[in-house]
């Protein structure tokens, strides 16, 4: 298929064409899989697309790929998936002598078909060499499809569907199998970083900080109106500035209270021009910084970091 209607009909920059975003809203993300499960016209498209899978360089594929066991690997998708995916809730549980992984959303919302079929794919394809070769079996919560003929040669013989979650179960000696080529070193350096990265990623539950996030990804970019934060953040202008103002702000405020925050981080550093503080907070003119500063603290950039120093 073509991929350049399906990005331009949810609004996605085209690869090539301009800059592609590091991340989208979950919304968009569901809704571009939608299109191509609809315009492919193909019920198993979800299995297609965990077949052609290619991992990228995203911290989390290296570092599953440097897991010391199966259950050290699966462990980590649970804790750092949510890189990945914001609304990803995945787990890892034991029931009698199997090991379950499942993939939920932390709002309880149905996972749509096509998504549970990749994710699951996916993992499958990734997991079933490093589980010692013992027989997975994979659950789906959604009905048996007509033609189930897909989905055997991807996950294997032992398939349900109707079940009360989207899981994988492993037999429990197969979690502990070692994996091949896996570093501890870059294991552990890896598992420093993403945890990092998780740190500093704003609660979904939030919308504070999320507007707060966007705005200061947005800053150099100037990618700071409302229309732009509500496009990083996956809301409607209106929904986000009517839940805004019922927490008693607006996106004008969270602006300043963001700039003001990051000038005075940038201006303790003697090392960072004026005139690059000024463009790092989204100013086309460094008089206008100059001006919005003197009216936060009431003297100018250069004499309050001089009073710092």
């Amino acid at each position: 298929m073509d991929p350049v209607p399906l990005l331009q009909e949810l609004g996605l920059p085209v690869p090539g064409q301009a800059e592609t975003p590091r991340r989208v809203p979950h919304a968009v993300a569901m809704g571009l899989l939608d299109a191509a499960l609809r315009t492919s016209g193909e019920p198993s498209f979800g299995l297609l697309a965990a077949v052609h899978h290619r991992p990228g360089a995203h911290v989390l594929e290296h570092l599953v790929r440097n897991s010391p066991t199966l259950e050290t690997l699966l462990a980590r998708l649970c804790r750092y998936y949510q890189l990945l995916i914001d609304a990803a809730l995945p787990q890892l549980g034991r029931e009698g002598a199997f090991g379950i992984w499942s993939f939920e959303f932390r709002d309880g919302s149905r996972v749509p078909d096509v998504l549970a079929q990749l994710v699951l794919g996916v993992a499958v394809l990734n997991t079933r060499a490093w589980a010692g070769g013992a027989q997975l079996q994979v659950e789906f919560a959604f009905p048996a499809p007509a033609d189930r003929t897909p989905f055997e040669p991807v996950l294997g013989g032992q398939i349900a569907f109707g079940c009360e979650r989207n899981a994988i179960r492993f037999p429990l000696e197969a979690l502990a199998f070692k994996l091949p080529g896996a570093d501890p070193n870059l294991f552990q350096l890896l598992d420093d970083h993403a945890s990092r990265l998780l740190a500093e990623r704003p609660s979904t539950d939030d919308l504070l900080a999320q507007v707060r996030h966007a705005i200061h990804n947005g800053l150099a970019d100037g990618e700071v109106k409302l229309a732009d934060v509500a496009r990083r953040i996956g809301l409607g202008e209106r929904t986000l500035r009517r839940r805004l103002s019922a927490q008693g702000t607006s996106h004008r405020e969270l602006l300043e209270q963001v700039r003001i925050d990051r000038a005075e981080r940038y201006l303790k550093d003697t090392t960072v021009p004026l005139e690059e503080v000024a463009f790092l907070l989204g100013f086309a003119e460094s008089s206008a910084f100059h001006r919005a500063f003197k009216r936060w603290k009431g003297t100018s950039p250069a004499a309050w970091r001089r009073a710092r120093d």
